[in-house]
């Protein structure tokens, strides 16, 4: 592993036990027991390892939405979300946490680059709704940007419940029975 990957690692690590408010070049450098300047050598400021996070965790998402894809039908897109939840349960939530405490930031670059993410995560929704339209596993009426919007919106709302609650409620629960809601919707005929 690269110093590079082992610094994102480590923001990480430090995002998911104490919230990206603790990542701070300082820290970093004590977790991966290098210099302060040293972290400088691989990244411009702390944003830009914000940014590398961010590209991390939207290689981890979209490998699982693509492993899903091969073969798309309802069970497989259901098996996607759990896998989403899983990896969003162990990271807790962090990805959650990264677009809430972005909307809230005046940095123009890093919002713009959560927004970018947030867009190619709803792209990839499509995708799969639009697979499981051609497939005849949901109406053909079906609006597919609509339900990856909902989709995500289930995501966050099992990732929000979760973080609030300290790990109490499993980010899983009810996401059984939300998925299978917006999967009737779906399958409705006009």
């Amino acid at each position: 592993m690269s110093r590079k990957e082992e610094i994102v690692d480590k923001a990480i690590k430090i995002a998911v036990q104490k919230g990206f408010q603790c990542v701070t070049i300082k820290s970093l450098a004590e977790e991966c027991g290098i210099t302060e300047p040293a972290i400088y050598r691989h990244f411009k400021s702390k944003d830009d390892i914000i940014v590398a996070v961010i590209d991390r965790l939207q290689d981890s998402v979209f490998s699982i939405i693509k492993k899903g894809l091969k073969r798309p039908t309802i069970v497989s897109f259901k098996k996607t979300i759990y896998d989403l939840l899983a990896m969003l349960g162990e990271l807790k939530g962090i990805g959650i946490l990264l677009l809430s405490e972005s909307a809230y930031t005046n940095n123009a670059m890093l919002k713009e680059r959560l927004f970018k993410f947030y867009n190619a995560f709803v792209e990839c929704f499509e995708e799969f709704y639009r697979a499981l339209k051609e497939n005849k596993q949901i109406s053909k009426k079906a609006d597919c940007n609509a339900l990856a919007i909902l989709t995500i919106a289930i995501l966050q709302s099992a990732s929000v419940r979760f973080i609030l609650s300290d790990g109490k409620i499993p980010i899983k629960q009810k996401a059984s029975e939300m998925i299978s809601i917006l999967l009737k919707g779906a399958n409705q005929h006009d």
